[in-house]
């Protein structure tokens, strides 16, 4: 719901979503070491936290329209 009231569509959260398991899923498929695949999913998870943090702090979706209105 929070990446809605930041302004995204159903649509483009879902495919967001899509994106970070295919991501994941690529990354456990094609790397050997386990010490990679853990290296890769603390990139991911740092990855998310900021994409996270940055949405966060914009304005929601409805806040940005009003100010475009008025």
């Amino acid at each position: 719901h929070r990446l809605q009231q930041a302004g995204l569509s159903e649509r483009q959260v879902v495919l967001l979503f899509y994106g970070f398991s295919l991501a994941a899923g690529a990354l456990a498929l094609l790397l050997s070491s386990r010490l990679f695949k853990l290296y890769a999913l603390g990139g991911l998870t740092v990855l998310v936290v900021v994409a996270l943090v940055l949405l966060a702090r914009l304005p929601s979706g409805e806040a940005r329209r009003r100010v475009g209105e008025g």
